[in-house]
């Protein structure tokens, strides 16, 4: 098929260049691409099960909480309707403690008041959430035993790879 033949190019020496992005730019088939979005896709599915697993969790924890309900309508909707949205706000959230999350520093998730996410937000009421609901992750977390800790935070580990992986994804593809 001549469509399958046709090259382009993509990567380049913008910032971020992305994998695979030298200058020149790297040469890519219609077929590559499609490989790559479907790879792309499997890490979006992955992610979402991840997160729908700790918001599970959340509520059968926390069951009747009206901000933990609110956030589980809000995720459950986010991945019906747009999953890549999902895991680039969830996925930009993890990076953002990156260094803390490969260290396993407990501590600092533990004694953090997470002012600078609540910052940010858009209005009171994700102010408000957001408090809400790291007070909750921590309560909950507190309440685990150690092997738990160890599957929460392993489960934390493996959503940040994943959402490298699909940014990875992203820049070589170019969208």
């Amino acid at each position: 098929m001549a469509s399958e033949s046709k090259a382009t190019t993509t990567g380049g020496g913008g910032a971020g260049g992305g994998a695979g992005g030298g200058a020149g730019g790297e040469r890519m088939t219609p077929a590559d691409a499609a490989r790559i979005h479907r790879k792309k896709a499997i890490l979006v599915t992955s992610f979402i099960a991840h997160m729908k697993k700790l918001v599970a969790d959340m509520v059968s924890t926390f069951p009747g909480d009206p901000v933990v309900d609110r956030i589980k309508n809000k995720v459950t909707a986010g991945a019906e309707i747009n999953p890549e949205k999902v895991v680039t706000h969830v996925g930009e959230a993890l990076y953002s403690f990156e260094e803390h999350l490969t260290a396993r520093d407990e501590d600092y998730f533990l004694k953090n008041e997470f002012d600078d996410i609540t910052r940010d937000a858009t209005n009171e009421q994700h102010k408000s959430d957001g408090l809400h609901l790291a007070n909750k992750v921590k309560a909950m977390y507190k309440s685990l035993p150690v092997a738990r800790r160890e599957e929460y935070m392993d489960r934390l580990n493996e959503m940040l790879d994943i959402f490298m992986d699909a940014v990875a994804l992203t820049r070589r593809v170019g969208s």
